[in-house]
């Protein structure tokens, strides 16, 4: 075999050049460990596809709000975090009649360290919390205060919750400070609205990288002083994107 064997023509480099992901090239540690386990950019798109039509569903008085509302959010979330090589094997765990959690899973060491470095790494523990919220109201001090009292509780030092409709921290008001006097502590609250999905489908952005932008709002307090951070957590913001996104999905 010789070494010109290896070498491409015009119209086989052209095609190659047409047909690269140039967004893996940005965030090429992140999406080496998504496509590792298992990422589908097809699949995530049809499980976004149905969380969006979740968003816009009314519910009746006989209607079982988990299947129709919370399901799509939940497999969603779980694609995200376990293709996207964050956590592994989450599962909804429960101590009836005292507490639950949407989702429990062990996080993937080797890929926060070489992500996010040796330091968080160890700070992250050693497992997720996921949490979970497809209401039409944004998430406020008392839903928050009991995921972070879950947390707390059970040894976890890395939570992600996620509500469609955002949570209370305009004006840098509601929980816009938790997160970061969390951090300071080691705690670690990484909170994801309807927008965040959007993103990874506009923008390209694997799971990794965009939890650790999320991630650096909470260690630089950007809830209370950032108001371009506060805009996109809104109720008004979140709830626009998805009507939008359900008319561009579904005419």
């Amino acid at each position: 075999m010789f070494k010109s064997d290896f070498i491409a023509t015009l119209d086989e480099y052209e095609k190659f050049v047409q047909n690269l992901d140039k967004s893996a090239h940005r965030f090429a540690d992140e999406w080496l460990e998504a496509f590792d386990w298992g990422w589908d950019s097809v699949t995530f798109q049809e499980l976004y596809k149905n969380y969006v039509w979740s968003t816009q569903i009314i519910l009746k008085k006989e209607d079982d709000p988990t299947k129709l509302k919370g399901v799509p959010l939940e497999k969603l979330s779980r694609y995200f975090l376990e293709k996207g090589g964050v956590a592994r094997n989450i599962v909804e765990i429960i101590e009836h009649g005292r507490w639950q959690v949407d989702g429990q899973g062990s996080l993937n060491k080797s890929a926060i360290r070489r992500c996010w470095g040796s330091p968080i790494s160890e700070d992250c523990g050693f497992q997720l919390y996921l949490e979970c919220k497809n209401h039409s109201e944004p998430v406020e001090n008392t839903e928050f205060a009991l995921h972070e009292m879950r947390m707390n509780n059970h040894g976890c030092n890395l939570g992600v919750m996620i509500s469609t409709s955002g949570f209370r921290v305009g004006r840098g008001l509601g929980i816009a400070n938790v997160p970061y006097l969390n951090f300071l502590q080691k705690k670690f609250h990484l909170l994801l609205v309807f927008g965040s999905f959007k993103r990874v489908i506009d923008e390209r952005i694997p799971p990794l990288a965009l939890l650790q932008e999320v991630l650096g709002y909470a260690a630089n307090n950007s809830y209370v002083n950032e108001k371009r951070i506060q805009d996109f957590y809104t109720e008004h913001e979140c709830t626009s994107l998805a009507r939008n996104e359900y008319a561009r999905l579904f005419g």
